[in-house]
């Protein structure tokens, strides 16, 4: 009886075969969108205001701070917004090493393309970056600036029909000025509808045929953004909250922790005082020095309980020398708690407010104050 071997190369390409899962096509278009809307939004941050140096050559400043906190701010749809925010967030990592690595590549180019290989250079597709074929004016090659697709033209973003010719709903018929000498093949695109707009037949908020939710029709204007923070009749925001109207939507933030109700951000906002607050100069002020939160008394009890545990291991190596430490320890504890005494927080109980803010309608919340 003869045995097969089988090649060594056959067993590792096997083990990474079973190990690795495959990502499906749908998937790698969206992260590779997700990862170009987030590179679009650094990118913005990088070039506004930009810096010139000694010789007024434009040079652009990675203030990776600054990108952390205001990244994707302004994205005006939520669902995008969060997209955007999330990939940012869940990739950290990598936007630190190409802002110390590799600096004069974009965020696209070092992140979305080098490093996850999500995507590809334009007019390229698939796993290994194929070039596209030459398409219509309406087609462009399918999966083009991602690794999946498989190169074969298709209509681009808006168009639909017989040859592209027509407009999926959100899009309108927008005809070039210029046009070849067969007037039925003139040059066409489908442009996006304005953000008010479910429906259009031209541009701007007055070209809307059907208003999206959160905005109101509004004669000689068009689709308008309705602020539900003063137009809607019953409470929208939760306890302790205040709403903060935003383009076809709000956001509820939380009130300041010196605030019992507020109708804004800050302690000079606040409809009554907390606990352990009063009114002064206008402002929700804490009635003692010290203000600790709950779980504090845990973690001094915790230390506490180590240096006793501290003696003890000490006591049995010398008994002087633990008796020292002790009578330290001791004195250290009745000073603490003695301390202490005058000083205990004025909010026992109260509920801590580490978060930024409450929630939304679309179940999205963001910091006003930064990202």
């Amino acid at each position: 009886m003869s045995l097969k071997v089988v090649p060594l190369t056959l067993l590792v390409a096997s083990f990474f075969a079973i190990g690795s899962p495959q990502i499906d096509e749908q998937e790698l278009m969206r992260l590779c969108s997700d990862c170009k809307l987030t590179a679009q939004s650094v990118d913005n941050l990088i070039r506004k205001p930009r810096q010139t140096d000694s010789h007024t050559r434009i040079e652009d400043q990675i203030n990776l701070d600054k990108i952390k906190k205001t990244v994707c701010r302004e994205l005006v749809q939520d669902d995008e917004r969060e997209s955007c925010r999330r990939f940012f967030t869940e990739n950290l990592d990598l936007a630190e090493k190409w802002k110390l690595k590799n600096p004069k590549m974009t965020y696209h180019d070092f992140v979305c393309i080098k490093e996850l290989k999500y995507c590809c250079p334009e007019a390229s597709f698939g796993p290994k970056c194929t070039k596209c074929t030459k398409c219509a004016d309406n087609e462009h090659c399918h999966g083009e600036g991602t690794r999946a697709g498989n190169g074969s033209c298709v209509c681009r973003e808006g168009h639909a029909g017989q040859n592209c010719g027509s407009c999926s709903p959100g899009y309108y018929l927008e005809k070039s000025p210029f046009e070849s000498e067969d007037k039925s093949r003139g040059r066409s695109s489908c442009k996006k509808c304005h953000r008010s707009c479910q429906f259009c037949r031209q541009a701007g908020p007055q070209g809307c045929e059907v208003c999206r939710k959160g905005f109101h029709f509004v004669p000689g204007y068009g689709c308008s953004d309705i602020d539900e923070c003063i137009e809607s009749k019953n409470k929208i925001c939760g306890d302790n909250t205040f709403c903060v109207n935003t383009e076809g939507s709000y956001f509820c933030y939380e009130c300041d922790r010196a605030c019992d109700g507020c109708h804004g951000d800050g302690p000079d906002m606040c409809l009554r005082c907390a606990n352990g607050y009063k009114l002064e100069n206008g402002n929700c002020v804490a009635t003692r020095r010290t203000i600790l939160p709950p779980e504090a008394n845990y973690y001094r009890y915790a230390i506490y309980l180590g240096l006793c545990i501290c003696t003890c291991i000490i006591f049995h190596n010398n008994v002087y020398l633990a008796s020292l430490i002790g009578l330290c320890v001791a004195l250290y504890i009745g000073a603490s708690e003695y301390l202490m005494s005058g000083h205990q927080t004025a909010i026992d109980g109260m509920k801590a407010h580490d978060k930024p803010m409450a929630h939304s309608f679309s179940g999205h919340y963001y910091s006003h104050v930064g990202l």
